[in-house]
Order: C-alpha cells, then sequence, then structure tokens
C-alpha cells in the first residue's frame, strides 16, 4: 500500500509532530501496511524516519542496526577479498620466480673453506678459500672452477668436470621433479655423454676421463655409491627446471589455496543464515505483538487456528514461523497459554 503521491518536504515537519503523538505499537501498525521490512526493535524514532520516507517514495540510507551486524558486514569483507589477495599473491609469487630464474645470475663467488650456501659456490677439493681467493694445493691448478693436476690436459679436464657437473645436477633435478626414477648416473652413462661432446682426441680420451673422474669423486657435492657391476654417481646439488619449480609450488599452495575458499564460503554461510534467522526472529516478534494486540479485543480464549489463518498468509508454509511466534506469546507476561486436545488457547490478563 502505498500513499497517493510522494509527501512534499514542505510538509514533513508537519507530518512528524503528527507521528510523533502516536504510540509505537500504532506506528508499527502504520508500517504494516506498507509493503516494507522493518527492524521490530527500532526506536520510535526510527520509525518515524522510516514511515515518512516511506512516504515521500524515498528510504533514508540504512545504518548498521547493531553491532553484530557490523562483525556480520566485516567478515563477509574479508572472506571476498581474502581470496583476491591469496589470487595476487600466487600470480606475484609465481612472477616473481620467473624473473629470478631468468633473470638473477647465478653466484660466481667462492664460499669460504667448509662453507657452503645457496649465494656462493662451494670451494674446489684440493683448495683453500676465503674472500672469493682461491689458492689451490701444490701440484694443482686452479681452472676457474675446479683445482686440477697440472699436466697438459689440464684445460680439458676441467671442461669435462664442468660438463659432468652439470648433467648430475640436471639429473638430481629431474628425479626431485619426478621425471626419473633415480638421481644418480653411472659410470657407462657419464661415459657416453661427456665422449659425445668431443672434448678431446678419442686415442687420449679414455685416459683423461679416468682423470677427470677421479677428481669429480673427491667434489664436496658428488656422492659415489657402488654395487656389483658398476659405480653410481650423483650431485648432492639440483639443479631443478623453472617449469618443475613452479608446478611443485601451486601444487603445494593449491591446498592452502582450496582451504582458504572453504573457509570463507562457511565464513559467508553463517553469515547469511544468521542473517536470515534474525530476520525470522524479527518477523516473529512483529507478528507476536500484532496477536497479543488483537487478544487485546477478545475476553475469551483464543486458540492456535484462528490465529494462524488470520495471521499467516500459508498456515502450512509459516509453520516454523508459527513456533517461534507461539514461545515469544507463551514468554509474555500479559499471554496465559494452555494447552487442550493437542490446540493451544491463548487469553490477554492485563
Amino acid at each position: 500500500m502505498r500513499t497517493a503521491g510522494p509527501l512534499d518536504d514542505a510538509f514533513v515537519p508537519t507530518q512528524r509532530r503528527i507521528l510523533g503523538n502516536y504510540t509505537r505499537e500504532q506506528l508499527v501498525d502504520i508500517l504494516d501496511k506498507y509493503d516494507e521490512a522493518f527492524d521490530i526493535n527500532a526506536s520510535k524514532e526510527k520509525l518515524i524516519d522510516l514511515i515518512i520516507a516511506i512516504m515521500k517514495n524515498t528510504k533514508p540510507v540504512s545504518q548498521p542496526e547493531t553491532k553484530r551486524s557490523d562483525i556480520y558486514l566485516y567478515l563477509s569483507w574479508i572472506s571476498k577479498y581474502i581470496v583476491l589477495l591469496f589470487i595476487a599473491y600466487f600470480a606475484f609469487l609465481a612472477v616473481s620466480l620467473l624473473i629470478f630464474y631468468l633473470f638473477v645470475p647465478k653466484p660466481q663467488k667462492f664460499c669460504n673453506t667448509n662453507k657452503q650456501s645457496i649465494y656462493c659456490i662451494t670451494c674446489p677439493k684440493f683448495a683453500k678459500c676465503k674472500s672469493n681467493n682461491v689458492t689451490c694445493e701444490t701440484g694443482f691448478t686452479f681452472d676457474g672452477r675446479y683445482c686440477v693436476k697440472t699436466d697438459d690436459d689440464t684445460h680439458v679436464i676441467s671442461k669435462m668436470l664442468d660438463f659432468a657437473t652439470t648433467e648430475l645436477r640436471k639429473r638430481a633435478g629431474k628425479h626431485r621433479c619426478g621425471k626419473c626414477l633415480s638421481n644418480y648416473l653411472t659410470i657407462d652413462q657419464l661415459d657416453a655423454l661427456i665422449y659425445s661432446q668431443n672434448f678431446i682426441n678419442p686415442q687420449k680420451y679414455d685416459f683423461v676421463f679416468q682423470k677427470m673422474i677421479q677428481i669429480l669423486q673427491q667434489q664436496y657435492n658428488i656422492s659415489t655409491q657402488y654395487d656389483d657391476r658398476t659405480t653410481l654417481i650423483a650431485s648432492t646439488i639440483a639443479d631443478r627446471p623453472f617449469s618443475c619449480i613452479l608446478r611443485r609450488f601451486l601444487i603445494s599452495s593449491t591446498f592452502l589455496f582450496i582451504l582458504i575458499c572453504i573457509l570463507c564460503y562457511l565464513i559467508k554461510y553463517s553469515i547469511k543464515r544468521t542473517k536470515n534467522q534474525k530476520f525470522i526472529e524479527n518477523k516473529a516478534q512483529y507478528m507476536a505483538i500484532k496477536v497479543i494486540n488483537e487478544m487485546k479485543n477478545h475476553d475469551s480464549e483464543i486458540d492456535e487456528n484462528t490465529l494462524k489463518h488470520k495471521f499467516s498468509k500459508n498456515p502450512e508454509i509459516d509453520l516454523s514461523l508459527w513456533l517461534i511466534i507461539d514461545s515469544y506469546l507463551k514468554k509474555s507476561p500479559y499471554v496465559i497459554a494452555r494447552k487442550s486436545k493437542g490446540v493451544t488457547y491463548y487469553r490477554f490478563i492485563l
């Protein structure tokens, strides 16, 4: 139900004075004639403001009704933006990993002796390192990465060591990423890989390869195992491809992301359910007041079926609502309730 026309601003003060003479119950009855939802617990002043706003065909800006509603609103906001923040966080980390992998240079300085770190290169065997200065033992020559025995094959052995170390680290990385079953290479596999690179004349290859293997097995980051048939060599440092690092990161983060999404959904569901329950309780309390006002006009008892048909649009659908109304009526000091043959009867008392 609406007024014939909007209320002019000039008549607002007069209308406010008129409404001020009404009791709170009368204001509730007026609002009941309008197709508007309102808080049954609102103060008289707020009820007057709402009536005038309706008559002007405008609604006042709603204010938080209770501290609880503020908390629900805050939690709803938090749950929404937590998901967005996590998506942004994962995207940022993925981009950061890509930039680090592609553009951040590998460590060039050597660690001090007996020290290991991802930010420096392990001091080579047969050497002492301090402040990035590498001093090889007597009879060994520093080739830029390793200390190898001083002879005519030093340069070739150095290139073989670099290649072998790189291949062993790649193998360890593939193993950690689940792309191969073992983290090691056999002597024969390493031999075939190095031979294919043509580092030296084939006539001298076997001799130089054996010297390189001896040096390789003595390096700090190399692990050697023996079985009945061959020697297994592995690197304790793994070079994983960026695709593997990113995939592992996403897999490890997916569970946490799903958990956060579920938590946010549960928070929103709880908020919605609580708000719906609050709305039902307010509606039941409002209807209980109407029922009590109706009972004032009757000297005799009124049975629940009569009240249900009078105040419920569909008694079957509103059964759960009526149970709440019934609890309000039984708690009211102005109502006496009794039950006879499965039917509840109510009477208004002063």
